[in-house]
């Protein structure tokens, strides 16, 4: 471990670079066109129309609020993992997790890691790039979760061929997560290479990089050594998951669909797919309603037109909760939506601190 990296008595050197990433939205939104033209072509809308004005209002609403209790439990999991090193406050960990949903709904850019990070970071005595480590742990624990349930769907169900070579991918991509991360935990001097070697090069910029790299590593390194915190993170999931998968029910309720068990699982997968498929815009759009369709329908034969009602009625609950709640969020962290956008549209360096900070 190393001692100064990843508190605010560093924040002058370091931070984390975000780019534009303007290319690839260039693939990304061609995807989510295409993605919707698959979903929407050949649907009788007069049928949606009638699943979706018959909907029931109640399970809309219990469906929001599945949903809203699933985000009070999914901010904690950093909160756990840095405990040991600084307390943060529960309120600027849900502050957050909002903003960070709220941010990725309105902007056309996948940085709700970024910008949990950076409000965590601004309201504790941690950096940025210490609490980018921390997220990479949680997302360990979440890919290692949705790869067990999705080889568990391959021996429940005759998968297509291309389906079982998906799950290899994210199975293959979940494993490698899982040997970087105990390779940092194993061999804690891995975290000083960056800083080691982009120190060789001349420039500012490199060796910001190569402290920023460090920190992140550094991260991971000092969050992911306490196997009982990584427990109860992974117990944390479970719980979130299982909120999530009772908003599903509840959407597919209010359109007259009794979801068994193993499809709402099986949708909550798609979900969770969908979401952490790299080349999509915000909010995952056309990616999610393309992933629940394919689910719905051609694993366990719904109706196109109840499986449409269910995936907006999905929708509108992420966009009721991602505004209300993000709202909250600005104004418990202090924030406005206009300065958090350009903090998160930034190309320059992300201040490690404060707002405004140099960094």
């Amino acid at each position: 471990m190393i001692e100064g990296i990843g508190t605010r008595e560093d924040k002058a050197s370091d931070g984390v670079h975000v780019g534009k990433a303007w290319w690839r939205q260039l693939i990304a939104a061609p995807l989510a066109v295409v993605c919707l033209w698959l979903v929407l072509r050949g649907i009788d809308w007069h049928e949606v129309a009638r699943v979706l004005a018959n909907a029931s209002v109640l399970f809309i609403m219990l469906a929001i609020v599945l949903n809203f209790a699933a985000a009070l439990l999914k901010c904690t999991k950093v909160g756990i993992l840095v405990a040991p090193v600084a307390r943060v406050r529960y309120r600027d960990l849900f502050a957050a997790e909002m903003v960070s949903v709220l941010i990725d709904t309105a902007l056309p850019f996948r940085l709700h890691e970024f910008v949990r990070a950076y409000i965590v970071g601004r309201s504790s005595a941690l950096s940025v790039a210490f609490v980018l480590g921390a997220e990479y742990v949680v997302k360990v624990i979440e890919v290692f979760l949705l790869t067990v349930l999705l080889v568990g769907f391959c021996h429940l169900y005759n998968l297509p061929g291309w389906m079982v070579t998906a799950v290899g991918g994210v199975s293959s991509a979940a494993a490698v997560a899982l040997l970087c991360l105990l390779a940092v935990i194993r061999w804690p001097t891995l975290v000083t290479w960056p800083q080691r070697l982009l120190g060789h090069f001349r420039g500012e910029g490199a060796v910001r990089l190569g402290r920023a790299l460090t920190d992140v590593l550094d991260g991971v390194s000092r969050t992911a050594v306490r196997p009982a915190r990584l427990g109860l993170v992974l117990l944390v999931t479970c719980g979130e998951w299982a909120l999530l998968a009772g908003a599903l029910w509840a959407a597919g309720m209010a359109v007259g669909l009794a979801l068994t068990v193993p499809e709402t699982l099986g949708i909550l997968a798609a979900n969770h797919v969908a979401f952490a498929a790299p080349m999509s815009i915000s909010g995952a759009i056309g990616i999610y309603e393309a992933a629940l369709m394919l689910a719905s329908v051609s694993l366990f034969g719904i109706q196109r037109e109840t499986a449409l009602g269910l995936v907006l009625i999905a929708r509108l609950v992420l966009v009721v909760v991602g505004v209300f709640g993000g709202l909250a969020g600005l104004r418990m962290a202090h924030v406005s939506f206009r300065d958090m956008t350009k903090e998160s549209l930034k190309t320059r360096t992300w201040g490690t601190g404060e707002q405004g900070n140099k960094g």
